[in-house]
């Protein structure tokens, strides 16, 4: 777990490079970006390794977003840790500048303030999925087949696409939960399918 492993080595380089961020701006937002960029630099995936989601900042998006999983307390600890971290490599200077940004007085204060604001943060930012492994598909409605083409991933099992039939030749975009998806086509298959216009249903041939 990242938690034990990681944090402590990559705290004390975050915590020297707090006091060199405070030279562009020491502001909340600053503040988190430096945070959230050393979350993502963690070279370590609780989700596994073949996770759509890119490093721990976006597991943690997803968690906040969705569901938490069983190791949601080691990503809350080690948020603790980062933002914790960054306070106590701010010089004395920095700290009180970002204290009366925040309005909090005390380091202590000022932790517990950037880590209300980082979960904020979490909430609202969008989650960035790795693409999925195909691009082309087919399923079955009513009583005839889809075909699409993935436009963007928007979660573990969602994607933006547009989708061809009979009944809609020139195609339609929408949402779609990729569980429903039948068969995964390679780009000839598709070609294929359109060039037949759109058949109801769908031989494998291509």
């Amino acid at each position: 777990m990242f938690l034990i492993n990681l944090p402590l080595m990559q705290i004390e380089c975050h915590s020297r490079g707090a006091s060199q961020f405070r030279r562009l701006a020491m502001t909340p937002k600053a503040a988190l970006d430096s945070i959230a960029l050393s979350l993502s630099r963690i070279d370590v995936h609780l989700s596994g390794e073949d996770s759509p989601l890119t490093n721990p900042w976006e597991e943690i998006k997803e968690q906040i977003q969705h569901e938490p999983s069983l190791y949601w307390p080691a990503y809350v600890e080690t948020m603790r840790q980062f933002v914790g971290g960054y306070v106590a490599g701010l010089t004395a200077d920095a700290l009180s500048e970002l204290s009366a940004s925040l309005k909090r007085a005390g380091a202590a204060n000022v932790e517990r303030e950037l880590m209300r604001r980082l979960l904020l943060r979490a909430k609202k930012e969008r989650i960035r999925y790795s693409p999925f492994d195909f691009t082309f598909f087919c399923y079955r409605l009513l009583d005839f087949t889809a075909y699409g083409q993935i436009l963007e991933r928007t979660g573990m099992y969602e994607c933006r696409a547009r989708v061809y039939s009979v009944a809609a030749p020139s195609g339609e975009e929408g949402g779609l939960d990729t569980q429903r998806i039948d068969a995964v086509l390679s780009k000839e298959q598709f070609e294929s399918a359109r060039n037949a216009g759109w058949p109801e249903v769908w031989h494998g041939h291509g």
